[in-house]
Protein backbone atom coordinates (compact mmCIF):
# COMPACT_ATOMS: atom_id res chain seq x y z
CA UNK A 1 0.00 0.00 0.00
CA UNK A 2 1.20 3.51 -0.80
CA UNK A 3 1.98 5.67 2.25
CA UNK A 4 0.16 8.91 3.01
CA UNK A 5 1.05 11.79 0.69
CA UNK A 6 3.90 13.90 2.03
CA UNK A 7 3.90 17.25 0.27
CA UNK A 8 7.41 18.30 1.30
CA UNK A 9 8.96 14.98 0.31
CA UNK A 10 7.16 15.00 -3.03
CA UNK A 11 8.20 18.60 -3.68
CA UNK A 12 11.80 17.54 -3.25
CA UNK A 13 11.36 14.85 -5.89
CA UNK A 14 9.84 17.40 -8.27
CA UNK A 15 12.74 19.79 -7.60
CA UNK A 16 15.12 17.12 -8.89
CA UNK A 17 13.46 17.10 -12.33
CA UNK A 18 14.57 19.39 -15.15
CA UNK A 19 12.19 22.12 -16.30
CA UNK A 20 10.49 20.23 -19.13
CA UNK A 21 10.15 17.02 -17.11
CA UNK A 22 8.61 18.90 -14.18
CA UNK A 23 6.15 20.53 -16.59
CA UNK A 24 5.31 17.09 -18.01
CA UNK A 25 4.57 15.81 -14.53
CA UNK A 26 2.32 18.80 -13.82
CA UNK A 27 0.51 18.21 -17.10
CA UNK A 28 -0.06 14.56 -16.24
CA UNK A 29 -1.84 15.68 -13.07
CA UNK A 30 -3.81 18.45 -14.79
CA UNK A 31 -5.00 16.02 -17.45
CA UNK A 32 -6.50 13.71 -14.80
CA UNK A 33 -8.23 16.69 -13.23
CA UNK A 34 -9.58 18.03 -16.52
CA UNK A 35 -12.24 15.33 -16.89
CA UNK A 36 -13.71 16.42 -13.55
CA UNK A 37 -14.24 19.89 -15.03
CA UNK A 38 -15.95 18.35 -18.05
CA UNK A 39 -18.31 16.33 -15.84
CA UNK A 40 -19.16 19.36 -13.71
CA UNK A 41 -19.84 21.45 -16.81
CA UNK A 42 -22.10 18.76 -18.30
CA UNK A 43 -24.07 18.25 -15.09
CA UNK A 44 -24.54 21.91 -14.17
CA UNK A 45 -24.37 23.66 -17.54
CA UNK A 46 -21.56 25.94 -16.38
CA UNK A 47 -18.07 26.53 -17.69
CA UNK A 48 -16.31 25.98 -21.00
CA UNK A 49 -14.34 22.74 -21.09
CA UNK A 50 -13.32 23.39 -24.69
CA UNK A 51 -11.49 26.58 -23.71
CA UNK A 52 -9.69 24.82 -20.87
CA UNK A 53 -8.75 22.01 -23.26
CA UNK A 54 -7.31 24.54 -25.70
CA UNK A 55 -5.04 25.96 -22.98
CA UNK A 56 -3.83 22.49 -22.04
CA UNK A 57 -3.05 21.77 -25.69
CA UNK A 58 -1.07 25.00 -25.96
CA UNK A 59 0.99 23.89 -22.97
CA UNK A 60 1.63 20.50 -24.60
CA UNK A 61 2.81 22.32 -27.74
CA UNK A 62 5.07 24.60 -25.72
CA UNK A 63 6.55 21.61 -23.91
CA UNK A 64 7.50 20.07 -27.26
CA UNK A 65 8.99 23.17 -28.86
CA UNK A 66 10.08 25.21 -25.82
CA UNK A 67 8.62 28.21 -27.66
CA UNK A 68 5.82 30.31 -26.14
CA UNK A 69 3.61 31.25 -29.11
CA UNK A 70 0.74 32.57 -26.99
CA UNK A 71 0.19 35.30 -24.42
CA UNK A 72 0.65 33.91 -20.92
CA UNK A 73 -1.31 36.81 -19.44
CA UNK A 74 -4.24 36.22 -21.80
CA UNK A 75 -4.32 32.50 -21.05
CA UNK A 76 -4.15 33.14 -17.30
CA UNK A 77 -7.08 35.53 -17.59
CA UNK A 78 -9.07 32.90 -19.50
CA UNK A 79 -8.33 30.36 -16.77
CA UNK A 80 -9.54 32.70 -14.07
CA UNK A 81 -12.77 33.26 -16.01
CA UNK A 82 -13.28 29.48 -16.17
CA UNK A 83 -13.06 28.98 -12.40
CA UNK A 84 -16.42 28.25 -10.73
CA UNK A 85 -17.37 29.86 -7.44
CA UNK A 86 -17.84 27.05 -4.91
CA UNK A 87 -20.49 29.11 -3.11
CA UNK A 88 -22.75 28.97 -6.17
CA UNK A 89 -23.13 25.17 -6.35
CA UNK A 90 -24.15 22.49 -3.86
CA UNK A 91 -22.01 19.67 -5.21
CA UNK A 92 -18.58 18.20 -4.52
CA UNK A 93 -17.94 18.44 -8.27
CA UNK A 94 -17.59 22.22 -8.05
CA UNK A 95 -14.46 21.79 -5.92
CA UNK A 96 -13.13 19.25 -8.40
CA UNK A 97 -13.77 21.65 -11.30
CA UNK A 98 -12.10 24.50 -9.42
CA UNK A 99 -9.08 22.28 -8.78
CA UNK A 100 -8.89 21.44 -12.50
CA UNK A 101 -8.89 25.05 -13.64
CA UNK A 102 -6.50 26.05 -10.83
CA UNK A 103 -4.04 23.37 -11.95
CA UNK A 104 -3.99 24.77 -15.48
CA UNK A 105 -3.38 28.26 -14.10
CA UNK A 106 -0.47 26.90 -12.04
CA UNK A 107 1.03 25.33 -15.16
CA UNK A 108 0.97 28.75 -16.81
CA UNK A 109 2.59 30.23 -13.71
CA UNK A 110 5.33 27.61 -13.92
CA UNK A 111 6.01 28.48 -17.55
CA UNK A 112 6.32 32.13 -16.46
CA UNK A 113 8.58 31.73 -13.44
CA UNK A 114 10.08 28.19 -13.56
CA UNK A 115 9.24 27.88 -9.84
CA UNK A 116 8.82 24.15 -9.14
CA UNK A 117 6.55 25.02 -6.21
CA UNK A 118 3.76 25.51 -8.77
CA UNK A 119 4.16 21.88 -9.90
CA UNK A 120 4.22 20.72 -6.27
CA UNK A 121 0.98 22.59 -5.68
CA UNK A 122 -0.63 20.81 -8.65
CA UNK A 123 0.46 17.47 -7.22
CA UNK A 124 -1.07 18.41 -3.87
CA UNK A 125 -4.31 19.59 -5.50
CA UNK A 126 -4.66 16.22 -7.23
CA UNK A 127 -4.55 14.48 -3.87
CA UNK A 128 -6.87 17.01 -2.25
CA UNK A 129 -9.44 16.44 -5.00
CA UNK A 130 -9.45 12.71 -4.28
CA UNK A 131 -9.47 13.27 -0.52
CA UNK A 132 -12.57 15.48 -0.65
CA UNK A 133 -14.37 13.23 -3.10
CA UNK A 134 -13.75 10.10 -1.01
CA UNK A 135 -14.96 11.90 2.12
CA UNK A 136 -18.19 12.73 0.31
CA UNK A 137 -18.49 9.30 -1.31
CA UNK A 138 -18.12 7.40 1.96
CA UNK A 139 -19.77 10.08 4.12
CA UNK A 140 -16.75 10.11 6.45
CA UNK A 141 -16.97 12.48 9.40
CA UNK A 142 -13.82 14.26 10.54
CA UNK A 143 -14.31 13.04 14.11
CA UNK A 144 -14.15 9.43 12.87
CA UNK A 145 -11.03 7.91 14.52
CA UNK A 146 -10.31 6.06 11.25
CA UNK A 147 -10.90 9.15 9.10
CA UNK A 148 -7.42 9.33 7.53
CA UNK A 149 -7.01 5.56 7.23
CA UNK A 150 -10.32 5.16 5.37
CA UNK A 151 -9.33 7.80 2.83
CA UNK A 152 -5.80 6.44 2.38
CA UNK A 153 -7.09 2.88 1.93
CA UNK A 154 -9.62 3.84 -0.73
CA UNK A 155 -8.91 2.64 -4.26
CA UNK A 156 -9.13 6.14 -5.73
CA UNK A 157 -6.53 7.52 -3.32
CA UNK A 158 -4.20 4.56 -3.75
CA UNK A 159 -4.50 4.84 -7.53
CA UNK A 160 -3.64 8.55 -7.47
CA UNK A 161 -0.66 8.05 -5.16
CA UNK A 162 0.67 5.22 -7.34
CA UNK A 163 0.25 7.27 -10.53
CA UNK A 164 2.13 10.23 -9.14
CA UNK A 165 4.97 8.09 -7.81
CA UNK A 166 5.27 6.13 -11.05
CA UNK A 167 5.12 9.24 -13.24
CA UNK A 168 7.94 10.87 -11.26
CA UNK A 169 9.96 7.66 -11.51
CA UNK A 170 9.45 7.46 -15.29
CA UNK A 171 10.57 11.06 -15.75
CA UNK A 172 13.66 10.56 -13.62
CA UNK A 173 14.65 7.53 -15.70
CA UNK A 174 13.64 9.06 -19.03
CA UNK A 175 13.55 12.88 -18.83
CA UNK A 176 11.28 14.60 -21.29
CA UNK A 177 13.02 15.45 -24.53
CA UNK A 178 12.19 15.30 -28.23
CA UNK A 179 12.54 11.53 -28.25
CA UNK A 180 10.25 10.88 -25.26
CA UNK A 181 7.70 13.69 -25.81
CA UNK A 182 5.27 11.61 -27.88
CA UNK A 183 5.58 8.67 -25.49
CA UNK A 184 4.45 10.82 -22.57
CA UNK A 185 1.81 12.57 -24.63
CA UNK A 186 0.31 9.22 -25.61
CA UNK A 187 0.37 7.98 -21.99
CA UNK A 188 -0.96 11.08 -20.24
CA UNK A 189 -2.93 13.34 -22.58
CA UNK A 190 -6.73 12.95 -22.42
CA UNK A 191 -7.00 9.96 -20.06
CA UNK A 192 -10.28 8.05 -20.25
CA UNK A 193 -10.92 8.33 -16.49
CA UNK A 194 -10.26 11.21 -14.10
CA UNK A 195 -8.51 10.89 -10.74
CA UNK A 196 -11.90 10.44 -9.06
CA UNK A 197 -13.11 7.83 -11.49
CA UNK A 198 -15.25 10.03 -13.73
Amino acid sequence: MEPKYNKDAFQQRINELDHRSALAFGLSCAERLYRNYVKFSQDFNWGEPKRLREILDKIWNYMQTDIIDFSLDDEKEKCEDLMPDTEDFQTILVSSALDASSAVLMLLDYISNHDAQSIGDISSICNDTVDMYVQELLDIKQNDPYYEAKILDHTLMQTELIRQRENIEHLKKMPLDNSTYFLYQEKWRCPKVSNIGL
